[in-house]
Parts: C-alpha cells; sequence; structure tokens
C-alpha cells in the first residue's frame, strides 16, 4: 500500500494454481537469505544519501518510510520470516 501501490506478491501456491496443464514448475531455488545483504546495502545508500534525497523534494516522511522498508525487509529476509524464489517454468512435451 504504501511502497508498491497495487502491486502483488503471489505466494508459491498460488502461481501453481494459476499454471494450466501445459505448464509445470520444474525447479524452485530459494534465495531470501542472499537479498537480506542487498537491501542492507541499500539501506546504507539511502541513509549516505538522505540529503541529498531530501533536497529533490521527497519529504521526511517518504525518507523515513523507504528507511523503514530496508531496515524490516532485510530482517525478515535474514531470518527466513519472508523468502523471495526463482521458479523455473517449463512447457510439457
Amino acid at each position: 500500500k504504501y511502497i508498491f501501490p497495487g502491486g502483488h506478491l503471489p505466494s508459491e501456491r498460488a502461481i501453481r494454481e494459476a499454471l494450466p496443464p501445459e505448464l509445470s514448475i520444474t525447479k524452485i531455488i530459494h534465495i531470501g537469505q542472499h537479498y537480506a545483504p542487498t537491501l542492507d546495502l541499500w539501506y546504507c545508500a539511502w541513509m549516505e544519501n538522505g540529503e541529498k534525497i531530501l533536497k529533490l523534494g521527497y519529504s521526511r516522511k517518504f525518507h523515513r518510510k523507504w528507511q523503514f522498508y530496508f531496515a524490516l525487509c532485510s530482517t525478515l529476509f535474514r531470518y527466513s520470516h519472508i523468502d523471495t524464489i526463482q521458479i523455473l517454468i517449463e512447457k510439457s512435451l
């Protein structure tokens, strides 16, 4: 609602249920643990450039919202409370 308005993150189950019969998931790679360090780097860059961001006309509320997002998501990914996956979908022969 606040970070990605209108965004939707479907579950693995929802993706499976949406696939037509001729397609199947052949591989799933969990990459959430690797995403945490990326978010940490984004957080650091965001904080280091805070004044520059504000000078572009963004509000402190906007800056704080993204600061919270990067910190929260990093922690949730690091401790496996949320995950990101890559899915390989193949067509049946």
